[in-house]
């Protein structure tokens, strides 16, 4: 069975990539596969990080999770999970780990300037994929 990707973080062009891939028919008959990355926090030496960011960011993932599964109700074969560091990073590895054979993901349209010193995550994971991936721009 063909195993779809959805990377989903909250957004609205992560909706819009779940319902484009729904609207395409890419999900029908997959076993679809959904993550959301809650970023590492790096501790910076004299900072105290409270305990509260991580539990929020963990229950924020799980609320995304949730919104992302409500979607896709009609559909039997979804796995979700959380991961935490680097979204790109861990897109990638998630997708070589299951053998994904396609990846939906929205695109935020960042600017050539934000691009050039941010980067994207929809950029990286087009670029260092081992497996097709649709971007969904809204």
């Amino acid at each position: 069975m063909m195993k779809v990707l959805l990377p989903v973080d909250g957004s609205e062009p992560s909706k819009n990539a779940i319902l484009k891939g729904i609207e395409e028919g890419l999900l029908e008959g997959k076993e679809i596969h959904i993550i959301t990355v809650v970023p590492g926090i790096v501790p910076v030496e004299g900072y105290i990080l409270s305990p509260h960011v991580d539990d929020t960011n963990q229950q924020l993932a799980e609320e995304t999770l949730t919104d992302a599964k409500a979607l896709l109700a009609d559909y039997p074969n979804v796995v979700a999970v959380t991961r935490k560091g680097d979204p790109g990073t861990e897109i990638l590895h998630y997708a070589s780990e299951i053998g994904a054979d396609l990846i939906i993901m929205g695109h935020r349209g960042l600017g050539t300037f934000s691009k050039i010193f941010l980067g994207s995550v929809s950029s990286r994971v087009l670029n260092h994929s081992e497996c097709s991936v649709y971007i969904v721009k809204s």
